[in-house]
């Protein structure tokens, strides 16, 4: 039987899509009541850069359509060496197997596919992700 661990309490939502990302708070607070969900929509076609607080944060949820302008999967790319960028789930509309590839080449840990994300899957991936940090973290 896996540990569990300790209740991650921060997590992030970069996402355009206001009616997911309420779900997914819900989903959140339905598990972690005491937690901290930060919602950010990217204005003007930016997301967060390497001067952000990522320390602040345990979990990533990123969304993969995030405009015509930005490609969610390069911009996790160059970020993910960044210290203390939080582990990710990557977003998409639906489940594709060459898209789930390209975003754990990317550097995320898991892939969900909105069409299909129920509180079971966002609690094991959740928990599967923070297993993985907290190992990672141990490591170095």
């Amino acid at each position: 039987m896996r540990e569990i661990p300790s209740l991650p309490d921060r997590f992030l939502v970069i996402e355009t899509d206001a009616a997911f990302s309420s779900k997914l708070s819900r989903y959140l607070y339905e598990e972690w009541p005491d937690a901290s969900v930060c919602i950010h929509t990217p204005h003007n076609n930016t997301l967060p850069d390497e001067e952000f607080a990522w320390s602040q944060y345990d979990v990533l949820f990123l969304g993969c359509d995030l405009g015509e302008e930005i490609n969610a999967l390069e911009w996790l790319a160059a970020m993910r060496g960044y210290p203390f960028f939080p582990v990710t789930i990557l977003l998409a509309d639906s489940g594709d197997a060459q898209m789930a590839v390209k975003a754990i080449n990317a550097g995320a840990h898991d892939y969900l596919a909105k069409e299909a994300v129920s509180w079971a899957s966002i609690y094991a991936a959740v928990i599967d992700a923070v297993l993985y940090s907290r190992s990672q973290r141990a490591e170095d």
